[in-house]
C-alpha cells in the first residue's frame, strides 16, 4: 500500500504508528479514493461499505484536517446517522479556530470526537504536524479493557518528533520564549504536548453526542457496549413467535446481557442503585406483530441517564433507540 514502504515520510504511516503506541491492538486502514470529480455521495458510499465490518468500533480518518477536498468533508458530515446505526465512534482531527466551529456546528449530535493538539510552539513543531485522532483513537482502544476509568490525565508515548530549531537566543534565555496556546477545550479533545518529551497527555474528553457537555468519550464507549449488547440478544427473538412464554424469555435474556454491566458497577437502576427494570411487551398487530423492550438505567461512575428501547417487528433487525 502506498505510504507504508518506508521509503518516503507518510502520514498515513505514522497515524497508524501513533495509534498502537497508544495501545491499539491492531489498526486496519481503509484507501477511500477522493477523486477530482468525487461527490460526498460517491466517498460517502466507499466509507458506508466498510462500516458493517466496524461495528462497535473506532472510525479514524486522520488526513481530515489536511485535506482540502470538498466530497471528504461533506462525507463525514453525512456520516452521523450511520454511526449511530453500527455503534461507532469516529475520531476526527480538528485545527483550532475556524475548523474547529465549522466541523462542530456540522457535526453537532454525531458520536463524534474532535481532536486536536496543544503546548507550547516548539512542541507544537514536533509533533503537530501528526493525526491527534490517531492517537486518541488509540487510547480508546487500550480503554475497553477497563470500561468506565476516565481518560484525563492518561499520558501516552508517541513516535519521535521532528528536530525544531528553536533559535541560538531561545536555547540561552532562561525564561520560556514559546508559551503554550491558550485553548479553553470546549466539544474538542485536547492532547498537551510535555515539554522536552515525546509524550502527551489527555486534558479534555468531550464528544458531539447531544446534549452536548453531558456525554464524555469513556460514557459514549460504554453505552456503545451496551448497545450493541441488547442488539444481538434481542436480534435472537427476530423470528420467534409473539406468545407470552417468548416475551418472558426476552426479558430473562436482556437481564442476562445487562448482567455484565451491572456486576462491574457501570450500571444501576434508574433510582441510582439496583438493577435496572426490564419491560416486554407484546404488540399483536396482524400487520406486523413483535416485542417492545424497555428500561432505564444509569451509567456510572458519571451517573448518566439512559433509556433504551428496543422495537422487534415483522423479522425485521431490532430497531434501538438509547437516549
Amino acid at each position: 500500500l502506498p505510504g507504508l514502504d518506508h521509503e518516503e515520510p507518510s502520514l498515513l504511516r505514522d497515524a497508524v504508528a501513533c495509534s498502537l503506541s497508544a495501545g491499539a491492538p491492531a489498526v486496519d486502514i481503509v484507501a477511500v479514493r477522493v477523486g477530482r470529480d468525487a461527490t460526498g455521495e460517491d466517498v460517502l458510499d466507499q466509507i458506508l461499505a466498510y462500516l458493517p465490518e466496524l461495528t462497535g468500533g473506532i472510525l479514524c480518518i486522520p488526513d481530515l484536517r489536511q485535506s482540502t477536498s470538498e466530497s471528504l468533508v461533506g462525507a463525514v458530515q453525512a456520516l452521523g446517522p450511520f454511526l449511530s446505526e453500527y455503534m461507532i465512534i469516529a475520531c476526527l482531527d480538528v485545527s483550532p479556530g475556524e475548523d474547529e466551529v465549522a466541523l462542530s456546528e456540522a457535526l453537532m449530535g454525531a458520536d463524534v470526537a474532535l481532536c486536536a493538539w496543544t503546548g507550547r510552539a516548539d512542541r507544537l513543531g514536533a509533533h503537530g504536524w501528526r493525526s491527534a485522532a490517531a492517537v486518541v483513537a488509540g487510547v480508546l482502544a487500550a480503554s475497553t479493557a477497563h470500561p468506565g476509568e476516565s481518560l484525563l490525565d492518561v499520558s501516552v508515548a508517541l513516535p519521535p518528533g521532528r528536530v525544531v530549531d528553536v533559535g541560538r537566543l531561545a536555547k540561552l534565555t532562561v525564561r520560556e520564549t514559546a508559551p503554550a496556546q491558550d485553548i479553553t477545550p470546549s466539544e474538542v479533545i485536547y492532547l498537551r504536548l510535555d515539554s522536552g518529551k515525546d509524550r502527551a497527555t489527555v486534558e479534555s474528553e468531550p464528544v458531539l453526542r447531544m446534549p452536548v457537555g453531558t456525554w464524555t468519550l469513556p460514557s459514549l464507549l460504554l453505552v456503545k457496549r451496551l448497545h450493541r449488547a441488547v442488539v444481538e440478544t434481542a436480534a435472537e427473538f427476530t423470528f420467534r413467535p409473539v406468545t407470552d412464554p417468548h416475551a418472558f424469555a426476552l426479558t430473562t435474556a436482556m437481564i442476562g446481557a445487562l448482567y455484565p454491566f451491572v456486576a462491574a458497577g457501570l450500571l444501576v437502576g434508574s433510582g441510582g442503585k439496583g438493577v435496572p427494570e426490564v419491560t416486554v411487551g407484546s404488540v399483536r398487530d396482524p400487520m406486523s406483530p413483535g416485542f417492545l423492550v424497555d428500561f432505564v438505567g444509569v451509567l456510572q461512575p458519571w451517573s448518566r441517564k439512559v433509556e433504551v428501547r428496543v422495537r422487534l417487528h415483522g423479522g425485521s433487525s431490532p430497531e434501538v433507540s438509547v437516549t
